[in-house]
Formats: C-alpha cells, sequence, structure tokens
C-alpha cells in the first residue's frame, strides 16, 4: 500500500488544498496582484503620515473610524494574499503530527 494511501483523510485533503493554491503563486498575475498590494499599502501609509503632520498642533482630528476601516481592509487583502503560504504551513504541521509510515 503506498504511502499516500495511507495518509489520513484530512492530510490529503490539505494537500489537494496547498496544491491548488500554490497554482496561484505560480501565475504571472501573482506577482502583479502582490505588488498593487503593497503600492496601495505604502500609499496609504504615507497618506496617515501627511495627516498626522499637516496643520500642526491646529489640525483637525484624524478620522479614527477611517484608520480602522482602511486598517482592516488591509489586513483582509494581506489575509488573502498569505493563503497559499498559510495552506502550505498547515499541511506540513499536519504532516507532522501523522505516524511515520514504516514505523
Amino acid at each position: 500500500m503506498s504511502e499516500a494511501m495511507l495518509r489520513s483523510p484530512r492530510v490529503r485533503e490539505l494537500a489537494d488544498k496547498a496544491q491548488e493554491l500554490a497554482k496561484l503563486k505560480e501565475h504571472p498575475s501573482w506577482e502583479i496582484l502582490r505588488a498593487e498590494f503593497e503600492k496601495r499599502k505604502q500609499g496609504y501609509l504615507r497618506g496617515v503620515a501627511q495627516g498626522l503632520m499637516a496643520g500642526g498642533p491646529d489640525a483637525p482630528a484624524l478620522d479614527q473610524r477611517r484608520i480602522d476601516y482602511e486598517r482592516g481592509f488591509l489586513r483582509g487583502a494581506q489575509a488573502v494574499l498569505d493563503t497559499p503560504d498559510n495552506a502550505l504551513a498547515q499541511l506540513e504541521a499536519e504532516l507532522r503530527k501523522e505516524p511515520h509510515v514504516g514505523s
């Protein structure tokens, strides 16, 4: 019986998912997407920094709701971009838990 057949259904499912998600990273558009995200993130950070410095002590208060919204949006986008790597890490963790074949 092959080692793959001895793996748990959970590990096989994670392996399939990690393999499919890895295909996303192999596509040439993946790097373009990541670069676009980084560009927007840097633009947002520059805007926040400018808002902090503009107007001196008499400047109007920053809109905390807007900052929280943008921060949450960036975290969500980052989570999507990290999905393939996280799936692989999850698979590797599950494989470490599996009993070794032939032990």
